[in-house]
């Protein structure tokens, strides 16, 4: 269609700045991803509503899924609840963390206060 503009591009730019296809870094807003089409079918109603009830929907169901992996993670026996790479980090750290105190601040979601032998929260 435009012969001059190809013959430059090809000779004189580099591909993967003007070739999407080419191009090595991230590509916001210009594909979509799996993600990305997996929430879109997964909200395909939800997405035919207003604003505030579609925010209400999509917060819903999130929640439902990070509670739902919340109890599958904790009922897991404790030898496969972290990976190596972790435990050993826990490990080189436990001395430091038996001198601290520790006092729950809400069970649902895991708050606690951490006082260390400074008396410095």
């Amino acid at each position: 269609m435009f012969p001059s503009a190809d013959k430059y591009l090809v000779e004189s730019v580099a591909v993967d700045k003007w070739a999407r296809c080419h191009f090595k870094g991230e590509k916001y807003n210009l594909d979509t991803s799996n993600t990305c089409e997996s929430l879109n079918s997964v909200f395909r109603k939800e997405r035919k509503l207003h604003l505030l009830p579609m925010i209400d929907a999509i917060v819903n169901k999130m929640a439902f899924w990070f509670n739902k992996h919340r109890k599958e993670a904790a009922s897991l026996p404790e030898a496969k609840v972290i990976v190596p790479f972790v435990e050993n980090v826990l490990h080189e750290r436990c001395p430091i963390a038996t001198c601290l105190t520790v006092s729950e601040l809400n069970n649902y979601e895991f708050e606690y206060s951490v006082i260390g032998n400074d008396k410095v929260t």
